[in-house]
This record gives structure tokens, C-alpha cells and sequence, in this order.
């Protein structure tokens, strides 16, 4: 059991390091009606020079009214499908309708029974896997949920045969749900849905009370099939976290000193890096910083810096690619592209005054990226990290040794 919740901690540590631009809370009712098998073989014995051995087989089936908490994460708020994750917890408070079975105690029928009345079923349900919602409308969406499911379950009834018994059942298996939401407000929605579960591998353990002064513990050969489905009705929250993190990149950028502010951005990568689109800084020095809001900046976009007035960059180590015509028409006499690019775009550095390129190896370049054919010189030198020197009208290089 300890190993069961380890993974579950584990799972929810997982999912919620990955990115997600919007996140939905929400809290509902469930009603459902579920179907409870199980097939045992143990061995009892006491101090009491008591032993047998025992078959058992029972089938309930029982309403399942219960609550269920969810949250969800999805990666893309701009897109009309949205992929991500859910985890749901539910606590079913199962109530047995009936119950049918038989139990074989030294190979001989000693009792056939059905349910009391007051038998009550308890299930604790927790539910992990990828989410997909679907627009339909302004207002509408499909959501559907598929994905891994743990029960835990605990079980006390009395009989004539055993007196008190009590049994702790686990089980993984798969649960599914779809579900339409429609949304109350900008950050209200309900939701209405079906959903469904069925156990694949399950453990037991569990005690008999003979009498008041002697229990036996056990663990059984015995296996137990579960299966629920029913109806749900959520009230949820939805939060927008794309907008809140935008806002938090324009309050950090508007405090950065000059040369480090008036960037244009937008979250690449599923959220996970900052690409730069635009600059409206005024700066001749510009400073682009390996991170933003401890994200990193993986790409410099097109037309970013074009016209700028820029004198001087200053790229850190982190940059993957540089967009086309990135540095259109400015200023420079020299530029340091760090190892970390790979790519660098065309009429990136058209119309500057370079004569100084210091460049890693292996970069694609596109054939007008520079001005006096340097896209070939570096090509015909083997792509090769070095410092690039233009002088009286050609190409000279330094190798870098790493």
C-alpha cells in the first residue's frame, strides 16, 4: 500500500511540472451503479485449535453516489484543441443495493446470504492521465478524459459464519469520462458528463474476528473484479495562466535596465521558451538575456531587431535561432554569435557594416544572412567555430580549438 501512494505523489509531482497555460478546478456530485466481484482461497486458523480452509465467491451490485474534485491543465489556451492533463480524486460513498454468494468452508457449502440492509460500500478513487477539449461553440466544449485509476477500498460486514470481518482491497485499472462544459462566466463553467472505470490488477488483505478474543490476519490467493459507470455534474474554475504569465514578463521587463527592455514576446515550445518578435526599446546597446522570468530565450523572431539604430549585441549562451532578417539594416561592426545557435535565417545580418564574426560550429546559414559572401566562406572553411575577420575586401578566419 505504501508503494501504491508513493507512485501517486510521484504521478502528481509529474503532471504538475509540466506546462500548462490554463488550469481548471472544479468540484461536483457523482451517481453511478457498479458491479463488485470477487473469487478467494485462504486458510483460516486461531489459537483456538481452529483451521479450514475456505472458497469464496461474491457479486455486488451497488449505487455509487459520491464527490469528485478535479484539476486539469491544458498546454495551448490560443488553440481550438486543447491537449494537456487531468487528475481527479473521488470518494464514493457506494451504498450496496444487493448481494449474492457463496462460501465453501472444508470443501462443503456452509452458507449462502444476501445483504443487510445497512451494508454500506466505501470507495476512494484517484484518477490520472491526458485530457482533450474539443471547441463547439463561444460557449460550449467537449472535454474528454482517459487515463490510469487506483481504488482503495475497505470493507466491514458481520455474519453468523465469521462474526466480524473486515477487508482492504487496492486495484489499478483504467477510467475514462466525456463530459460537456459550458461556461457561466470568464472564469465559471459547469460541466455534465458520463464516465466509467474498470479494475485490472487488484491485491487484498484483511481480518477475521472469530470471536472477541482472537483475530486472524491473512493475505489470499483471491482476485476481485470492479467496475463503475455513471453520470457527474461539475461547478468549475478556470484560470488563465498564459495572460497572468504575460503580464508578470511586461512587469519584469519594464524594470530592467536600458539595453534589457522593450522586447515583444511570445512563449514557444509548449510554454517552455521565449521567442523575441519585435523591439521597441530605442537602445543602441542591446542586451538579450539568457532567461526571462526563468524561461529561456531559445529564438530570436523575424524582423525583430530589424532597423533598430543598433550599434552593439550582446547575445547570451542560449539563443538556438536566429530568425530571418533578425538584424536588417543596422549598425554593427561586429557580432558574437554564441555556441548555442543553429540556425541563423535570411538577410539576418544584411545591411550592417561587420567585420568581425565570432561563430560556433556548425551553424546553418542562409545564403544572404550576410553581406561579402560570408554564408560561403564559412561554408568552404568546413563550417568551423572561429573569429571571422573581413579585411581589404575578403574573408580571414582564427580557428577556435575546443
Amino acid at each position: 500500500m505504501k508503494k501504491i501512494f508513493l507512485l501517486i505523489i510521484l504521478v502528481i509531482l509529474a503532471i504538475n511540472s509540466a506546462p500548462a497555460q490554463e488550469v481548471q478546478l472544479s468540484l461536483g456530485l457523482e451517481l453511478g451503479l457498479g458491479s463488485f466481484k470477487i473469487e478467494n482461497e485462504f486458510n483460516l486458523s486461531a489459537n483456538i485449535n481452529f483451521a479450514s480452509m475456505h472458497r469464496e465467491k461474491l457479486d455486488y451490485t451497488f449505487l455509487a453516489p459520491g464527490l469528485s474534485f478535479s484539476l486539469r491543465g491544458f498546454s495551448d489556451a490560443e488553440s481550438s484543441i486543447l491537449t494537456g492533463y487531468f487528475v481527479r480524486s473521488r470518494i464514493i460513498l457506494a451504498a450496496a443495493l444487493w448481494e449474492t454468494g457463496t462460501t465453501t468452508g472444508n470443501n462443503k457449502v456452509t452458507e449462502k446470504y444476501t445483504l443487510n440492509d445497512d451494508y454500506l460500500l466505501g470507495l476512494i478513487e484517484f484518477d490520472f492521465g491526458p485530457s482533450v477539449r474539443f471547441i463547439i461553440s463561444e460557449k460550449l466544449y467537449l472535454i474528454t478524459d482517459f487515463g490510469l485509476n487506483f481504488t482503495f477500498l475497505e470493507k466491514e460486514d458481520y455474519r453468523e459464519f465469521w462474526q466480524n470481518r473486515t477487508l482492504n482491497y487496492w486495484g489499478i485499472g483504467l477510467y475514462g469520462a466525456a463530459a460537456l462544459q459550458t461556461n457561466l462566466s470568464r472564469t465559471m463553467y459547469m460541466e455534465f458528463g458520463l464516465n466509467g472505470m474498470i479494475n485490472i490488477i487488484s491485491s487484498q488483505e484483511g481480518t477475521y474476528a472469530i470471536n472477541q478474543n482472537h483475530a486472524i490476519r491473512y493475505e489470499d490467493s483471491g482476485r476481485w473484479d470492479l467496475f463503475s459507470g455513471g453520470v457527474f455534474v461539475h461547478i468549475g474554475w478556470r484560470f488563465d495562466l498564459a495572460a497572468q504569465r504575460a503580464a508578470a514578463i511586461e512587469r519584469y521587463l519594464a524594470a530592467q535596465p536600458a539595453g534589457q527592455r522593450g522586447f515583444e514576446l511570445v512563449r514557444i515550445d509548449n510554454g517552455r521558451a521565449i521567442r523575441i518578435t519585435r523591439y521597441t526599446g530605442g537602445d543602441s546597446i542591446v542586451r538579450i538575456p539568457a532567461q526571462i522570468q526563468n524561461l529561456p530565450v531559445s529564438s530570436i523572431g523575424d524582423w525583430a531587431f530589424a532597423e533598430s539604430n543598433i550599434t552593439n549585441v550582446v547575445m547570451l549562451f542560449g539563443v538556438v535561432s536566429i530568425g530571418e532578417g533578425a538584424f536588417y539594416n543596422n549598425s554593427l561592426n561586429s557580432i558574437t554569435i554564441p555556441g548555442s545557435v543553429t540556425s541563423i535565417g535570411e538577410h539576418a545580418f544584411h545591411l550592417n557594416e561587420l567585420t568581425q564574426i565570432i561563430i560556433g560550429a556548425n551553424v546553418s546559414i542562409a545564403g544572404s544572412a550576410f553581406d561579402n559572401d560570408f554564408t560561403a566562406f564559412y561554408n568552404e572553411n568546413g563550417r568551423r567555430a572561429g573569429t571571422y575577420t573581413f579585411s581589404d575586401g575578403s574573408w580571414s578566419v582564427l580557428w577556435t580549438i575546443n
